[in-house]
């Protein structure tokens, strides 16, 4: 029994820590999203103003920047999820249902 009393925990806690990387993911989609707007809001400003702005905005959330945070977040996920494993397996534990 104490196997599935770990197994019931674990699953709930890799649910909750899966929840939280979905909701990082959903902040950078976010910031991405202003990211394009904030580019594209600099329409009918001048030619020298537009050009000192996206030269200051390309360096900021770029797709290849964007993939990197994205790629972050799933990897540290991943690897709490892995600790949390190796962690639960040193006890034996036994819900009182």
């Amino acid at each position: 029994m104490a196997q599935e009393d770990k197994d019931i925990i674990l699953f709930q806690v890799q649910r909750t820590i899966t929840a939280l990387c979905k909701n990082f993911l959903n902040v950078l989609e976010d910031l991405q999203e202003e990211y394009d707007r904030y580019l594209e809001g600099s329409v009918g400003e001048s030619l020298p103003a537009k050009v000192a702005q996206y030269q200051l905005a390309e360096k900021f959330l770029d797709d290849k920047h964007y993939g990197y945070l994205r790629k972050k977040v799933l990897d540290k996920g991943g690897e709490l999820n892995r600790e949390l494993q190796s962690e639960i397996d040193k006890y034996n534990i036994d819900l009182k249902k």
